[in-house]
């Protein structure tokens, strides 16, 4: 009876620790452990004008929110498909749902 619990337990040990964490806990062992930075991309429309300045847009380069907002998502564009923006670095991204 003992050597039974003992095999029950270590093949459920083993079946454990072979199965593919879920994604959630992945996240959670990547923001706990993995050295990187979280990437706020989640400018607003109230603070944009300000942020798109910063990154050398003027604002006579839109006209309105719609396309001001597109000019945001053409520089979130610029940075996340920069070779330099990727998982060994970064370790999360907020970003705002319009852009």
């Amino acid at each position: 009876e003992e050597f039974t619990k003992t095999m029950d337990e270590s093949c459920e040990a083993i079946f454990q620790a072979s199965r593919k964490p879920s994604d959630k806990a992945y996240q959670m062992a990547k923001v706990a452990f993995q050295n990187g930075f979280l990437s706020a991309l989640d400018q607003s429309g109230g603070s944009t004008p300000k942020a798109l300045k910063l990154y050398g847009i003027e604002e006579s380069e839109y006209s309105g929110e719609e396309q001001m907002f597109d000019k945001v998502h053409e520089m979130r564009t610029r940075i996340i498909i920069n070779p330099k923006y990727h998982g060994a670095r970064i370790v999360g991204a907020i970003l705002f749902e319009r852009t």
